[in-house]
């Protein structure tokens, strides 16, 4: 098992090179100081999609962190770990085909 730090998101792989993972494969992630626009990015890359953040999400929202130190995740599906950060920021996103948007609630 591996530990990787990516933009303050510690993600556990095992063995084999990480791959997008699907719509209901549990993951594991930590992220530590991250800011909303990091998460969305990182979880967008890791799937293989695209994000694009409306411009109703402030610079200041983008920048904030999700958390005072660390949130981690276990145990979650990709679709639960962008519901759970979109909720916390008063935000909600869409999908369409590979590509991730977030806008204001």
């Amino acid at each position: 098992m591996q530990l990787i730090l990516v933009l303050g998101v510690y993600v556990m792989t095992a063995g084999a090179p990480a791959q997008a993972p699907t719509a209901a494969q549990p993951i594991t992630i930590t992220f530590v100081k991250s800011t909303v626009e990091d998460a969305l990015s990182f979880l967008a890359r890791a799937a293989g999609m695209t994000v694009e953040i409306d411009e109703s999400v402030t610079v200041a929202t983008r920048r904030e962190p999700l958390t005072d130190d660390t949130l981690k995740l276990h145990g979650v599906t990709f679709e639960e770990a962008l519901t759970l950060i979109v909720n916390r920021k008063g935000l909600a996103y869409s999908i369409e085909g590979k590509t991730m948007r977030v806008y204001r609630k």
